[in-house]
């Protein structure tokens, strides 16, 4: 997978002293097989049409065009689209579009995704409305998945403070997480780029109210359409924090 160069990415917005630099890098670290092997586990292929919600630097959208017809991603920062264009754009990808977005106001006509794909992106938004419209732009039968951040992330962090940068304090983020969680939780309200803490029985408990079919819930890395786990595949977070619920993910389907 060839990546910008330095200079370009600082031209882009992208400063190398950043945490989003350092997490790009990260995430691309192994190319795209890892992310494609996890699909595959799933079963998220032959798709005509996908939709990768939160995209961040595009390696999960990057993956299911893979395996995909076409995929449309989008997300709220405007860097990382930008990025993720020079990389479709290095690597000679075309059936990714991207674009400026939020998961609250999708830009995409009704029943259309066989598949909508969104990790790590879903507690940064109006989690019920965002729902809403997942169901208004899934096709009848088509799947959803989500990835999302229970508790124990955010005391892990504090705990072991991982990844710092210049510019991003885990323990300071997860303290600001857990206050923004107890002012805004019960009226399912964020402000945009701050997340707050949602349960998968909370998240599980939203879909089923907009219309959705729960197929599975447990924690990330953990579903398999066939129900067997390659032990090669495993999971890129922790599932739990001493016993509180960490990094999880959903399944659901569209009646």
């Amino acid at each position: 997978m060839r990546l910008p160069t330095k200079q370009i990415l600082l031209e882009l917005g992208l400063s190398e002293r950043s945490n989003d630099y350092q997490f790009m890098h990260r995430v691309y670290q192994h190319g795209i097989t890892p992310y494609s092997n996890r699909l595959l586990q799933y079963g998220f292929k032959n798709n005509r049409l996908v939709l990768d919600a939160g995209c961040g630097f595009g390696q999960w959208a990057i993956a299911l065009s893979g395996l995909s017809s076409h995929v449309e991603c989008l997300d709220l920062d405007r860097v990382r689209v930008n990025v993720l264009d020079k990389i479709l754009e290095l690597n000679e990808i075309l059936n990714i579009n991207a674009q400026l977005g939020k998961l609250e106001a999708l830009p995409y006509a009704s029943e259309g995704f066989d598949l909508i794909f969104c990790y790590s992106a879903i507690h940064y938004s109006e989690t019920t409305c965002v729902a809403r419209e997942f169901f208004r732009t899934a096709k009848s039968g088509g799947l959803v998945y989500i990835c999302s951040n229970g508790l124990g992330w955010y005391l892990s962090n504090i705990a072991e403070n991982r990844k710092k940068t210049i510019d991003y304090d885990p323990f300071r983020d997860a303290l600001k997480t857990l206050n923004r969680t107890f002012q805004f939780y019960e009226n399912d309200h964020s402000s945009d780029n701050h997340p707050k803490i949602i349960s998968s029985s909370k998240l599980n408990a939203i879909m089923a109210s907009v219309g959705f079919e729960l197929i599975y819930t447990g924690p990330e890395g953990s579903y398999s359409l066939n129900g067997f786990l390659d032990t090669i595949h495993r999971p890129f977070f922790i599932g739990s924090f001493h016993g509180i619920e960490a990094v999880y993910e959903s399944v659901f389907r569209k009646p």
